[in-house]
């Protein structure tokens, strides 16, 4: 019996050796895979491993992929007029705007997440764009390029690279950006010395620094007038007026008693000054421009040719050019509904500062990760060949250059441009 139990316990202390070094040796297998699900999760969190085709990391574990980077700037080429070009002619349009393949890259991926990222902002307070803001926007097109005909409108869009489906999604992005910053930037009160700054660049655009004000009456209605009854009431109103004692309150009631044009019955007619009228229509601007303080213009027709207008220049000024003259500029000077006018001015370009300020921070916060740019895209070219090289391109020209961060806007701005 000792034999037995002997061997009985020298057989269980060898069954036992075995079953410990197996859950030895399942215990390091175990713990090799926890210490690599770790270094991978760390890895996919640092953005070293990521998916095949994966042009970013962004937002967590969000991706941008190379195709999406690629559509976009084949688009870009396509409107900037280059998608067919040679090697040589796409490396010296690179080169001659300050740019190179990888640069490019850059700037349409951050292009790219911000307008995710914007929509994903838009989407949590609710914000959208409406179809009928998108309609408005593309008549705005229709009307400025007098593309009324449909097949006309497919064909413009067409030769620029773009569809009316794009173009609309073109205006939906847009749309949402705005109504984006506008809920969550706010727009500043300018100092005194900030619109002055404005100004000192603001002169520099101008042709003359002399700045109108006017007041203007219309009335729509031409094309149906056979009997001439509304162009001779506008005649009757216009001589009346210029004849008369050629006051606010004269304008203001004779736009509210007769004139259909309902921004102007709101305003009493007054029409802004001329520095800021980039909507006057030409056959305004032409009426407007040999005008002086306290002149009324003849009636004509307003560019839409159904509209009668008259204008009257109630206020003139000679706004100050150069920095000592700007800087010595006392407000008090400048007539109130101008320097209201400089003053929203300055606060829309601190407010599109800000504005910038934030959509830079929206990436900062998504903790983007760039992978390298693979050297099979179709945009990859070698920059040697070109005939501008990069050192030659001086910052301001660098600066004025259309890049792909334009491309989301390039549809609308190459067809109005």
């Amino acid at each position: 019996m000792a034999n037995v139990s002997d061997e009985m316990t020298t057989g269980g202390s060898t069954s036992h050796k075995k079953r410990s070094r197996k859950k030895i040796v399942l215990g390091v297998i175990a713990a090799i895979v926890v210490i690599a699900a770790v270094a991978v999760g760390y890895s996919f969190a640092r953005g070293d491993l990521a998916p095949v085709d994966a042009a970013a990391k962004y937002d967590g574990f969000n991706y941008l992929m190379e195709d999406e980077v690629n559509d976009y700037i084949a688009l870009y080429r396509e409107q900037m007029e280059v998608a067919d070009v040679s090697d040589e002619d796409w490396a010296t349009f690179l080169a001659a705007y300050g740019m190179t393949p990888s640069a490019l890259r850059y700037s349409t991926i951050e292009q790219l997440l911000t307008d995710k990222l914007v929509q994903k902002k838009a989407d949590e307070l609710g914000l959208q764009a409406s179809e009928a803001e998108i309609d408005a926007s593309l008549q705005t097109l229709r009307d400025t390029l007098g593309l009324g005909d449909d097949e006309i409108l497919q064909q413009t869009l067409a030769a620029h690279g773009q569809t009316e489906e794009g173009l609309r999604e073109v205006y939906r992005q847009a749309i949402v950006k705005r109504l984006v910053l506008s809920a969550e930037v706010e727009t500043p009160v300018p100092t005194d010395d900030q619109v002055r700054e404005f100004l000192k660049s603001f002169t520099q655009t101008l042709q003359s620094p002399v700045t109108k004000h006017s007041y203007c009456f219309r009335l729509s209605g031409r094309e149906s007038d056979a009997n001439r009854e509304k162009s001779l009431l506008v005649q009757r109103l216009r001589d009346e007026f210029a004849a008369g004692d050629k006051t606010v309150e004269e304008f203001a009631q004779m736009v509210g008693s007769y004139s259909d044009d309902e921004a102007l019955v709101e305003s009493n007619g007054a029409n802004g000054w001329d520095v800021g009228s980039s909507d006057y229509g030409s056959a305004y601007a032409e009426a407007l421009d040999g005008m002086q303080e306290g002149d009324v213009s003849q009636v004509f027709v307003e560019d839409d040719g159904d509209t009668y207008a008259f204008i009257w220049v109630n206020d003139e000024y000679v706004l100050p050019t150069g920095d000592k003259a700007i800087d010595a500029l006392d407000s008090a000077d400048v007539p109130e509904s101008l320097w209201s006018y400089l003053s929203d001015s300055a606060a829309y370009g601190l407010w599109e500062a800000a504005g910038q300020d934030y959509l830079d921070q929206l990436l900062v916060d998504a903790g983007v990760v760039y992978y390298p740019m693979p050297v099979n895209v179709p945009y990859n070219v070698d920059m040697s060949l070109a005939d501008v090289q990069l050192e030659e391109v001086t910052a301001s020209d660098a600066s004025a250059s259309a890049t792909a961060q334009d491309a989301s806007n390039a549809s609308a701005a190459s067809l109005q441009g």
